[in-house]
């Protein structure tokens, strides 16, 4: 059986002693439980190349829950071309559209059941009577200060 080879290159400021320590600390968790074969620190470059045979993306993700905050950069080593799909070659014969039968109905839609008709109220519900218009009468009273 043939391993596959994942690296994962992380960018982290190795120059920061609680950075470091805490990238150290996350990784030496995973390294069983995710099957981490090595791990390089480089200081110069800033930068921790993680490789085994485990699953890339997983390992990703587990790193950010851990270790979010240090991590400047992560990067997939080789990079995986995306999954792209060509487009279906076009089709040289087109099949005739399908006239509807006119003794039929017409196709509801499946995606939703047909709406039942509104009941009818009843005819006193219908239109309100006429109300004649409410007037007030207002008095004026105006208190004079003198």
């Amino acid at each position: 059986m043939s391993e596959k080879l994942s690296t994962v290159i992380l960018k982290v400021d190795l120059q920061c002693v609680a950075c470091t320590k805490k990238i150290k600390k996350t990784l030496c968790k995973l390294r069983d439980r995710e099957g981490i074969r090595s791990v390089i620190y480089d200081e110069k470059n800033n930068s921790v190349t993680i490789s085994g045979p485990f699953d890339p993306r997983k390992l990703i993700k587990k790193i950010c829950c851990k270790a979010c905050k240090v991590i400047k950069d992560i990067q997939l080593w080789p990079v995986e071309p995306p999954n792209s799909r060509a487009p279906p070659p076009p089709r040289a014969h087109r099949p005739e559209e399908k006239k509807p039968d006119p003794g039929r109905p017409p196709p509801r839609n499946r995606n939703r059941p047909p709406e039942p008709p509104a009941p009818e109220p009843p005819p006193s519900a219908r239109t309100p009577p006429p109300q004649a218009p409410r007037t007030e009468q207002r008095v004026a009273t105006r208190t004079s200060t003198a």
